[in-house]
């Protein structure tokens, strides 16, 4: 049995695709997976399975809850590499500030020629690891850089979690 961090891409946000954390986690039990466990409201699932696809997962979301949503599944050695891989850690020191985009399909090494960088601010992008890195200079909130630029650069849908909910899941996918 291997435990996996599953991350859902755009719930519990600005009141759209409500999805009840409890709910979700009797769902995933009724599907087959044990130790089920959730932080915070905005879709980190850690859960245990003989398996464990992006793909199964949403199904289960969709027939239990009518909802349409993107799941990137992750194991703990997956997150320890995203983890190792932070092209950015002085940004470490400003957690919510660095975001780590989780994406469908692996963003490619060159996912980045020909971004224009400057239109951004101090804003900086990198890719490693298949995952996008964005440090922000004040934050999320205030840029330009939105999730559909990173989602084009990526090549497909990303879900980006901050620096302190990595940690968090890293913790919670071996089981601390």
């Amino acid at each position: 049995m291997t435990r996996y961090i599953a991350l859902l891409r755009g719930i519990n946000v600005g009141g759209h695709n409500k999805l009840p954390m409890a709910d979700l986690r009797a769902s995933l039990e009724r599907a087959g997976f044990s130790d089920v466990a959730t932080y915070i409201q905005s879709g980190n699932v850690a859960l245990t399975g003989p398996s464990c696809r992006s793909e199964d997962l949403s199904r289960v979301i969709a027939d239990d809850f009518g909802l349409e949503i993107a799941v990137m599944v992750r194991t703990g050695e997956q997150l320890a590499a995203a983890i190792a891989a932070n092209p950015f850690p002085e940004a470490e020191a400003e957690p919510k500030r660095l975001l780590v985009h989780f994406c469908t399909n692996p963003a490619p090494p060159d996912a980045l020629d020909g971004f224009d960088h400057t239109k951004y601010g101090r804003d900086r992008v990198a890719v490693a690891d298949g995952n996008l890195y964005v440090a922000f200079d004040v934050g999320a909130g205030s840029s330009k850089l939105s999730s559909s630029i990173l989602d084009k650069l990526a090549g497909s849908p990303t879900t980006a979690r901050n620096w302190n909910t990595v940690l968090k899941l890293q913790d919670m996918a071996i089981g601390s």
